[in-house]
């Protein structure tokens, strides 16, 4: 997918990812892909991040690096060097931290990030790694809590739109029934 500045103004100003509640929908994952992409072209997030978080930029660039830009051994069996699969709960806490507006749980994600890239520098694999962080900083039990909070905020915020629509119909019917009931010598408009 190529990089799109007009997407990325779209994103960061919060008008894309805000409205997405399932993020393994493809919509979600079309996100991520822009989004990383958007990142990797952007030197200014990492001094808004440090600034809105107390997190030196040094510590928000070696979170950067290590989850967008540079690629890591992610199988040890193989020794394979790829980077990170776009996930699009990354995108959207570090969108939400880069912005100012950030949840508990996009804290969570540096404290993760650097707890595990120390792991990671002492020699012990990604993979590994990444569980032994989650045991103290586990940014995904949060993130899942937070998205499914967020699905259900959706789904209550459309059944009360439906609740309102079908109240306003239900006037719409019973105003046209009252004036069906005024005799045609007195329906002239005026009334």
């Amino acid at each position: 997918m190529g990089y799109n500045l007009s997407m990325e103004k779209k994103i960061l100003a919060g008008g894309i990812s805000g409205g997405i509640a399932d993020p393994d929908s493809e919509r979600a994952i079309r996100h991520a892909e822009t989004f990383y992409e958007g990142l990797r072209h952007r030197n200014d997030d990492v001094a808004k991040i440090a600034a809105n978080t107390g997190y030196s930029e040094g510590q928000i660039r070696l979170i950067k690096n290590y989850l967008f830009i540079f690629p890591q051994i992610l199988d040890e069996k193989t020794g394979e060097m790829k980077r990170f699969d776009e996930c699009f709960e990354i995108a959207d806490s570090w969108g939400r931290l880069e912005r100012g507006n950030p949840e508990p749980h996009d804290y969570l994600l540096l404290q993760h990030e650097l707890h595990e890239i120390g792991l990671v520098r002492d020699g012990i694999p990604q993979d590994k790694a990444h569980d032994m962080t989650n045991e103290v900083f586990n940014y995904q039990a949060a993130c899942n809590r937070f998205y499914e909070q967020r699905q259900k905020d959706l789904e209550e915020k459309q059944r009360k739109h439906l609740k309102n629509n079908n109240s306003k119909e239900t006037k719409k019917i019973n105003a046209g029934a009252v004036i069906k009931q005024i005799p045609k010598e007195n329906n002239r408009g005026d009334i």
